[in-house]
């Protein structure tokens, strides 16, 4: 039996617990808070039972320290009075001469391991269940097995030899033994150089993420048109005149025109001036009286020139103006910077000039870039040409806007605009391409493609120089292969020697199967059952558990939705204690039983009923430690089972981070706060102890208050008030006398924190202050009748 703990250094929470002073018993049960090192003890005695320090070394105190870890405990060997010395050393546990103590423990480890992995059963938890269930009932005399497990671990031994000295740093081992490498020594190396130099770029792109992100796309640029459409609305403006209502006016006015003037050029121009500025009786320019017959040339004027003329000459000269501003608009410089900005941007992406399509779409854009210019030139030259005989025609029409002017004629630049034409397709069709190749560029540049791009190539660095080892250990290679070979014979054939020896076995099994269905019942799972089942697949056969649910078979996909958290911890439960049944009374003599938090999940009637277990268990077995950090689930048993048998209680105790072990008062612990403070009380007043804490009696006072009237003051509306105002609406609602609120308020104000003057007094005096309060609270603090 499990005696005491000496000494516990560097393990978990435990950095230096000396607990030499605390003795377990028969039945202990220890309380310890989440993360005070609660697992870490049940892990210790794991260890222990599993002769594995390696458990210990896992729970190392972080953080470490050079001092080695140590674990000193000391047992009490049935029929001795002298405790021995139970300690962890470097490669296992020194037993003092003793036998290994039987220890069994069941924990999480236990449930993950053994039963449930994820809410699932898998093939794992199925082959250490098996194991757990059969490992007792094995044949340990199967001298057959033992020897060629001897010889199958002779061949591991020489394997794992040849796999630490020669594959030591191949992580799948397996993978490298079937890889087929069919490159060269000198393929594979140029291989893994053109992977450096892609993760290097890439690497570079990726530090230059936010400055790609701003450089410019190349983009199509807008040429100009065929000039023809241009001078074709110009000529319809020339062409166009206007048929006058008089004719007799029009010819006589060209009559005059042709007798009178020099020229007919800007004579209708002069003319029309002329109406605007007469004045009807005389010359505008002499003053002199006109005649008869210069008034009606006058108004034969006035005939010709109406508001119709006037009309069309606005027309056409507006129409002209907008017809030659726009053959003028198109703007070659803008063209030009545009080219520019478009070789500018195709050679910012620097990182793609690499690429030899980047770099011949580049190559090809200065060259078409150059030729294009030039084509914009010759046009620019030719359009100039064009636009002064547009201008001199334009000039002539607007003389004499109602008559028809002679249409210009030309080329008008076409075989320049053809050849441009020619260009800019070529040309916008390789800006189009390297502006897709740009795009695509930016995209990848976006920081988690450029990061998957990295794993990738890691991945196929990774690959190719694993060829590359491959190569080089072929000799190697063909050793493991069949080592391998031999020790895979053999493990296909022990496994089909331990299945006879099972099939001996299945009395055993068919009993511990029963009582797993008890047990199952019992902790509170009634609508299931379980059955065994086989799984012949692999190299070792496994007993695993058929889970029906009223009868109805449970798929074990759908487990997780059918069993609850308590299902769960109760399925793992009955296993453990399933195996214990097992046992014969001689075996449960000597075994200690662990169980730490054994009732995680369950509702008060499975935790009734594994406590009742419990305490059943404890007398047919040598000890039994319970571990808990359910402060209800410990004061449930204490208040139950307590009294009627020898039940020890310790707790886990945290200071500094630093965890110990130390005894725990029963009644303390399953008392409440109010009743322990009022022990407290009592015990300075009646002189059984000489310290006090000072707030006691002021909180002790208003929650006694509270509780003898709850119902009085929530019915008045005052429960949530400070205590002062309580007492006076007690006494307002006549709950309580004048007197009594008074003296009530005498010790409110005497035991208030600002004030405990009363702790200066004499010890006896504070005793009896304590006396008379006590007297107070339970004599006179009564309803007014």
């Amino acid at each position: 039996m499990l005696k005491r703990i000496q000494k516990l250094e560097n393990i978990g929470r435990f950095v230096s617990a000396s607990c030499g002073s605390v003795e377990f018993s028969e039945l202990t049960l220890i309380f310890g808070r989440n993360s005070y090192g609660k697992s870490t003890l049940s892990e210790i005695l794991r260890s222990l039972d599993t002769n594995d320090v390696q458990l210990l070394s896992h729970r190392r105190t972080i953080p470490s320290s050079s001092a080695p870890q140590v674990a000193r405990l000391s047992f009490l060997p049935d029929g001795q009075t002298s405790e021995v010395i139970v300690s962890a050393g470097a490669s296992g546990w020194n037993f003092g001469g003793v036998d290994k103590p039987k220890i069994i423990v069941f924990d999480d480890a236990f449930f993950h391991d053994n039963i449930f992995a994820a809410r699932q059963f898998t093939r794992e938890t199925k082959q250490n269940l098996s194991s757990f269930i059969i490992g007792t009932q094995g044949v340990q005399s199967a001298q057959n097995i033992a020897d060629k497990k001897k010889l199958k671990g002779d061949k591991t031994r020489e394997r794992n030899q040849l796999q630490r000295d020669g594959f030591s740093n191949i992580q799948d081992l397996k993978a490298f033994l079937a890889l087929d490498v069919s490159e060269t020594r000198e393929q594979l190396e140029k291989k893994i150089e053109l992977q450096r130099l892609q993760y290097a770029a890439l690497t570079k792109q990726k530090g230059n993420v936010d400055q790609i992100k701003k450089r410019s796309l190349c983009s199509e640029v807008a040429f100009p048109v065929s000039l023809k459409s241009h001078v074709a609305s110009i000529n319809e403006s020339l062409r166009s005149s206007l048929k006058t209502h008089h004719e007799e006016a029009s010819k006589l006015v060209t009559e005059h025109i042709a007798g009178t003037f020099s020229g007919k050029e800007g004579a209708e121009a002069w003319i029309q001036q002329g109406l605007r500025q007469n004045k009807g009786e005389s010359c505008q320019f002499c003053g002199q009286m006109l005649q008869e017959d210069a008034k009606q040339l006058l108004e034969l004027y006035k005939q010709y020139f109406d508001n119709a003329y006037k009309e069309h000459e606005r027309t056409i000269r507006q129409r002209l103006n907008e017809q030659f501003a726009s053959f003028k608009e198109y703007l070659v410089a803008s063209t030009k910077l545009k080219i520019q900005e478009n070789l500018g941007a195709c050679l910012s992406y620097s990182e793609l000039l690499e690429d030899e399509l980047y770099l011949g779409a580049r190559n090809l854009l200065e060259t078409l870039s150059r030729e294009i210019t030039d084509a914009i030139d010759a046009w620019e030259q030719k359009r100039d040409q064009v636009a002064v005989a547009i201008e001199e025609s334009i000039r002539l029409k607007l003389k004499a806007p109602h008559q028809p002017q002679a249409e210009l004629t030309g080329t008008f630049a076409e075989p320049e605009n053809d050849r441009l034409q020619e260009l800019a397709v070529r040309y916008n069709q390789l800006v189009a391409q390297i502006g897709l190749q740009q795009q695509g560029f930016k995209d990848s540049s976006e920081p988690t493609k450029i990061e998957d791009e990295l794993r990738s190539i890691t991945a196929a660095g990774q690959s190719t120089k694993l060829h590359l080892q491959r190569l080089e250990k072929h000799a190697l290679v063909l050793r493991m292969k069949l080592l391998e070979g031999e020790i895979q014979a053999l493990g296909n054939e022990i496994p089909l020697l331990e299945t006879n020896l099972q099939e001996q076995q299945s009395t055993y099994l068919l009993s511990y199967f029963s009582s797993l269905n008890k047990w199952f019942h019992e902790f509170g799972s009634k609508d299931f059952s379980l059955e065994m089942a086989l799984d012949s697949n692999g190299h070792t056969p496994v007993y695993f558990l058929k889970v029906l649910f009223k009868g109805k078979p449970v798929s074990e996909k759908n487990l997780a939705k059918i069993f609850s958290e308590s299902d769960r911890r109760a399925l793992a439960l009955s296993v453990f204690w399933a195996y214990i049944d097992s046992m014969s009374a001689v075996e449960k003599k000597t075994l200690v039983v662990v169980l730490d938090d054994p009732v995680t999940s369950f509702d008060n009637g499975r935790i009734s009923s594994v406590h009742n277990q419990i305490i059943s268990l404890h007398q047919s077995v040598r000890q039994v430690i319970v571990l808990s950090h359910y402060e209800t689930d410990i004061a449930k048993f204490l208040l139950v089972y307590g009294r009627s048998h020898p039940v020890n209680l310790l707790a886990i105790e945290n200071t500094g981070g630093a965890s110990t072990l130390c005894r725990k008062d029963a009644d303390d612990f399953i008392h409440s706060d109010h009743e322990l403070k009022r022990r407290h009380i009592s015990a300075f007043a009646d002189g059984l102890q000489n310290s006090h804490t000072a707030g006691d009696l002021r909180i002790f006072l208003e929650t006694e208050l509270t509780f003898r009237f709850s119902r009085s003051l929530q019915a008045i509306g005052a429960f949530e008030s400070m205590l002062g105002e309580k007492i006076d609406r007690l006494h307002t609602e006549g709950l309580i006398s004048g007197m009594l609120a008074q003296q009530a308020h005498s010790w409110r104000e005497r035991l208030n924190p600002s004030h405990h003057c009363w702790t200066y007094d004499d010890i006896e005096d504070q005793r009896r202050t304590a006396t008379q309060f006590m007297d107070f609270v339970y004599k006179d603090l009564c309803p007014a009748i």
